[in-house]
């Protein structure tokens, strides 16, 4: 909030806290689902996957556009240091997944890629601040 511009409005706040509770609630959904039904049905688990989706959607689209209203250097760090994670990310899941198709080797996890995309902006957003300073 360093330039002033308010990070979220009272509308958008409750719009991320809707899309966290759908989030959460068809993840929590999926997992009592598993663990209560002796079958999951496919259509139960892609109903809850995509509700699950939806709410998550719906937060990164509010805050990606109020983020999108920052001004000057703050928001040129925050949009390269994104760019930058999103392809690094990108490239290492295709290669992965390259060598995953030739090579036997272990099977590729979403809370690794999640870790991997994580990293990789922190240090984006490190490199890019330091390249204005």
């Amino acid at each position: 909030m360093a330039s002033g511009v308010r990070e979220l409005t009272g509308r958008e706040s409750l719009l991320v806290w809707a899309g966290v509770v759908v989030w959460v609630g068809g993840i929590s959904g999926a997992v009592l689902l598993v663990v209560l039904a002796e079958a999951v049905p496919t259509w139960a688990a892609a109903t809850l996957a995509a509700v699950a989706t939806g709410g998550l959607m719906l937060t990164a689209a509010v805050v990606g556009r109020s983020a999108l209203r920052r001004d000057g250097l703050e928001r040129t760090v925050n949009v390269e240091a994104s760019a930058l994670a999103f392809w690094i990310t990108m490239g290492g899941v295709l290669t992965y997944g390259i060598v995953d198709a030739f090579a036997d080797v272990p099977r590729l996890l979403a809370p690794w890629v999640l870790f991997f995309g994580l990293v990789s902006w922190s240090v984006a957003q490190a490199a890019r601040l330091n390249r204005y300073r």
